[in-house]
Formats: structure tokens, C-alpha cells, sequence
């Protein structure tokens, strides 16, 4: 479900767990910096690196397009939106199984 609105080129695991992190921080009113996404993430430094650059470059998240962890990153509003149409897409998706298996 991903793939209906995320780029292809960060579909990675990595680059979702990014995602939900930068989404929940933003929620609750927190900052994020390069570091503390790779910790939640469970990343490697030079692979946690490379995907956060690589959202910045799909304009999905703003303030590391140069590989410096220590800099604070959050989604832009194209970021925002593409991770609330993922949980849109699944809150209906698990919906329509509960329903179904409601029903059976």
C-alpha cells in the first residue's frame, strides 16, 4: 500500500521506520535530529545516512539533505501527507478484514 504513495525509490524499511518516527515526533511536538531517527530506526550510521538523504532528496523530510546527524529533520508537507494516506490505506484495509471476519 506504500507504493500508492511513496516514492520507489524509499520504500525500504529503513526509510519507513524514518517516516512513522518523524510522523509520531511531529504529532506530539518533538524534534528529531539524524541520530535520534537512527536509533528508533535500528539503522546503521552510513545506511541510516543514505535514507535520510534520500527522503530529502524526495522532499519528504527537511533538514539533512547533507548526511550531518546532528542536524534536525522533520517532514515536509508532502511528507506528512504521504504517511497519512499510508495509515488511511490500512485503517480501511484492516477494516474491511474485521468486517469480513465479523461476518463469517
Amino acid at each position: 500500500m506504500r507504493a500508492h504513495h511513496l516514492p520507489e525509490a524509499v520504500l525500504s524499511e529503513v526509510a519507513w521506520n524514518i517516516l512513522l518516527a518523524l510522523f509520531v515526533a511531529d504529532a506530539d511536538g518533538r524534534r528529531m535530529t539524524g541520530h535520534d531517527l537512527l536509533e528508533v530506526a535500528e539503522a546503521p550510521t552510513s545506511t541510516g545516512q543514505r535514507w535520510i538523504m534520500a527522503l530529502h532528496v524526495e522532499g519528504l523530510v527537511v533538514g539533512d539533505g547533507t548526511g550531518n546527524l546532528d542536524d534536525v529533520i522533520g517532514l515536509t508537507p508532502a511528507g506528512i501527507s504521504a504517511v497519512e494516506a499510508c495509515m488511511i490505506d490500512a485503517q480501511r484495509h484492516f477494516q474491511t478484514r474485521l468486517s469480513r471476519s465479523a461476518a463469517a
